[in-house]
């Protein structure tokens, strides 16, 4: 369970307008694939395709574990001119004090959040990124998400203790690694990165499971079964997601579907819109 602290309209307001004036001035690192203009989780799997050997690991509490002191370290007196005065309101701004506690962190569905923790991981990332180079190995992070690949065997124990170390010595963010999340795989095994699965022929694939869940659920609606606005939005989302991963997916739905497909658009699944737009 997670809890989840939305800021109302008007502190989403304020806090994107405090985000622009970040813009340009801090840097987020290329390993970083998450939340960035132009980056997706298909950034973050595409280095990875063709390397044999994976490691993923995660942080726990990962938003959480951002503090209003780790701000500090962006340098925004020097970097935006920032004044003492215009920090300390940023910080209230940026971080939430959960209830019943007395250390303010990061929310983890406030719209800032996942770009000010790609700004505040940018030293961490260059760590992690330069030795992956002169390892030969892969590096990507898509927020908490970190993922390694290489052809090299037995290699990636080495950058687990490296990363394990990095995390260990910064003070700040304070991070601290999954232990029951950490992964090692190869092509002899299921491949999978932030959801999205690696075929043997080093494709990106949306894998069965997915592809039976959006079959099963469009063969419920044709059916009649009970449907609800709900399961409507979560089919809606799922197709969205399958067309921007693989399109030719939803093309061969259409065909499949196509006797069905006036009905399930009156019915609000917008499967021919998304079939449209890939033409």
């Amino acid at each position: 369970m997670r809890i989840i602290a939305q800021p109302p309209p008007i502190v989403k307001d304020l806090q994107r307008f405090a985000l622009q004036l970040f813009d340009g001035k801090i840097l987020v690192h290329k390993a970083a694939t998450a939340y960035d203009k132009g980056s997706s989780i298909v950034s973050n799997v595409n280095p990875h395709l063709r390397n044999n050997f994976i490691l993923k690991i995660d942080f726990n509490n990962f938003f959480n574990s951002i503090k209003p002191q780790d701000l500090d370290l962006l340098g925004l007196s020097k970097s935006i001119g920032f004044n003492n005065e215009e920090i300390y309101i940023l910080k209230h701004l940026f971080f939430w004090l959960p209830k019943g506690t007395y250390r303010s962190c990061l929310s983890i569905c406030a719209p800032y959040s996942p770009i000010l923790s790609n700004y505040l991981l940018f030293q961490i990332d260059s760590q992690i990124y330069n030795y992956c180079s002169i390892n030969k190995i892969e590096y990507t992070r898509y927020a908490d998400d970190i993922t390694l690949s290489t052809d090299t065997k037995f290699i990636l124990k080495d950058a687990y203790n490296y990363i394990s170390e990095i995390c260990i010595k910064t003070e700040s963010p304070s991070l601290v690694i999954n232990q029951r999340k950490i992964i090692f795989t190869s092509k002899r095994h299921k491949r999978f990165i932030t959801g999205l699965i690696i075929s043997n022929d080093e494709k990106i694939s949306l894998g069965r499971e997915m592809k039976r869940l959006i079959r099963s659920m469009l063969f419920n609606f044709i059916n009649q079964r009970k449907t609800t606005i709900q399961s409507i939005e979560q089919l809606n989302g799922l197709l969205a997601f399958a067309a921007y991963i693989k399109p030719e997916y939803i093309v061969r739905l259409c065909t499949q579907f196509e006797t069905h497909l006036p009905y399930l658009y009156n019915k609000g699944i917008l499967l021919i819109k998304y079939a449209v737009k890939q033409h």
